[in-house]
């Protein structure tokens, strides 16, 4: 018969994750204490031993990140070890062999018995050797045969063959095992949705740490700026003091603000180390290490689409909204099930059978008795309680998840509103930082030489340095947001971010 399984495609491929940890070198990392004790009252090779331990344990858990860091290294370490990441892609692959496992239409199984008899008119030895094959296949239709070669005593060979087709009930698609396929079918697609959403959060959540790293980084070097200015200021301030020409009040003023500039250097510094430990730690790994970024915020240039346009996309692309249809389909799929299961079953039946008669002889025909059997078989379902329960709840679950779908679309479109709005304030933010960046830079310069030509004191100049600090760190938080809001955009938008980021 042709078999009419449901093709199996997949659509996008299975990521693999690094190498998990042996349950047996859990166990032996666990007992090292133990075992170091026991060892060591042994034999001086202890040494050796705790040193293979030490270094075979630390491989296992974990590996270096590179001395130099990219984002695009970051981001292969993390589709790499991310644990979320690999827990995701163990699950779709559970799910692609489950898929596999049920188009497997046969079983075979084959027992043997023997057994002694005592009673009262003597004592008798029985065994048989049985083996039974099944099918089912996609358009309903289940076939077995049973043969029994060997039969001693009361234990005959014998041979068993049947054949059911369903004639209005369990048929095609609606047949057991048709839909046992694409239920396994269904649950590796909404995996296979799962895992890109998960790898689109790593991809952001990675980006967004080393991005925040960089700016950390970045913004120590416009402390140490700023400490520059405010010391340099603070040794003319003392010359002029010693010479009489200003009074000691700008000196302590020149001297507050090298000690407050330094403490926000100290500041930044121990932010910047807490931010590559973020990076490390969304990366899966190597939480203290601290390896050079060598990648800088990169500069935003992609065009904004139309509203309207980003909203459609995002509507069209997202893969939630693939998961509900998804769902929605198998509710829809269980609730025509149900409804068929409540109708009359009528099967064509088909059987053969056939034993030996003779008792005792080992080796005979099985072919001695035999029988052909052709019909059909009504049943009727008189208590239909649970299978009309199953389909009520069916019925409710496709109402809610067409609701869910519904609202899922608006949450989808407000995600793309803020997204995009969040990426227009970004984008104009930077612009308007740029334009006063040259204001507060040319104001330094001017008070720096009224201080110098005596018109002036060192507030100016210190106030003048506490703008363009402030500027200047504005600008670099500016285009970091700039940069996230537009893959934040693109993601809202249902873009794969891997063909936007690593490519």
């Amino acid at each position: 018969m042709q078999n009419t399984s449901p093709s199996f495609v997949t659509s996008r491929g299975h990521f693999k994750g690094g190498t998990y940890l042996p349950v047996s070198l859990h166990t032996c990392i666990s007992r090292l204490p133990c075992a170091i004790l026991s060892i060591m009252n042994r034999t001086p090779s202890y040494i050796l031993v705790i040193t293979g331990l030490v270094v075979l344990g630390g491989s296992a858990f974990g590996q270096d990140a590179p001395s130099k860091l990219s984002i695009r290294q970051a981001l292969d370490m993390a589709i790499s070890v991310n644990p979320t990441l690999r827990q995701s892609s163990s699950d779709l692959g559970d799910s692609r062999v489950r898929a596999g496992l049920a188009r497997i239409d046969t079983s075979l199984t084959a027992t043997a018995e023997a057994k002694q008899t005592q009673g009262q008119i003597g004592n008798d030895t029985n065994a048989v050797v049985t083996g039974k094959w099944d099918r089912k296949d996609a358009k309903g239709a289940t076939s077995s045969v049973e043969f029994a070669p060997v039969g001693i005593g009361v234990d005959r060979g014998a041979l068993s063959l049947q054949h059911r087709i369903p004639l209005n009930q369990g048929k095609n698609k609606l047949s057991t095992k048709y839909n046992d396929i694409l239920d396994a079918d269904s649950a590796f697609r909404i995996q296979e949705k799962q895992i890109f959403l998960t790898r689109q959060a790593t991809i952001l959540s990675v980006i967004g740490a080393y991005l925040n790293a960089v700016l950390a980084r970045e913004q120590i070097k416009v402390q140490e700026k700023a400490l520059a200015v405010a010391e340099e200021a603070a040794t003319s301030a003392r010359k002029r003091s010693d010479a009489g020409l200003i009074a000691e009040l700008e000196v302590s003023r020149a001297d507050i603000s090298v000690a407050q500039t330094r403490d926000d250097l100290n500041g930044q510094v121990q932010a910047y180390k807490g931010a590559v430990d973020s990076l490390m730690k969304s990366i899966g790994q190597g939480v203290g290490q601290n390896p050079e970024l060598i990648d800088s915020v990169p500069e935003t240039t992609q065009p904004l689409p139309p509203l309207e346009t980003a909203v459609s996309t995002g509507l069209q692309n997202r893969a939630e909204l693939s998961v509900y249809d998804q769902q929605i389909s198998d509710r829809s799929r269980k609730t025509n099930l149900a409804a068929d299961q409540l109708k009359p079953a009528v099967d064509a039946v088909a059987g053969f059978s056939s034993f030996n008669d003779r008792t005792g002889v080992l080796g005979s025909s099985i072919f001695n008795r035999n029988s052909l059997t052709i019909g059909l078989e009504y049943t009727v379902t008189l208590d239909k309680r649970i299978v009309t329960a199953e389909k009520e709840i069916s019925q409710k679950d496709l109402a809610l998840y067409t609701d869910l779908r519904a609202y899922e679309m608006e949450k989808i479109a407000a995600d793309v509103r803020d997204a995009y709005r969040s990426f227009e304030t970004s984008r104009d933010s930077l612009n308007i930082l740029g334009q006063n960046l040259n204001t507060t830079v040319e104001n330094l310069r001017l008070a720096q030489r009224m201080v110098d030509e005596g018109l002036s004191s060192n507030r100016e100049v210190l106030d003048a340095q506490t703008a363009v600090t402030r500027v200047e760190s504005g600008i670099l938080s500016a285009k970091l947001n700039l940069y996230m809001a537009g893959l934040n955009l693109k993601a809202a938008m249902g873009e794969d971010l891997t063909k936007t980021v690593m490519q």
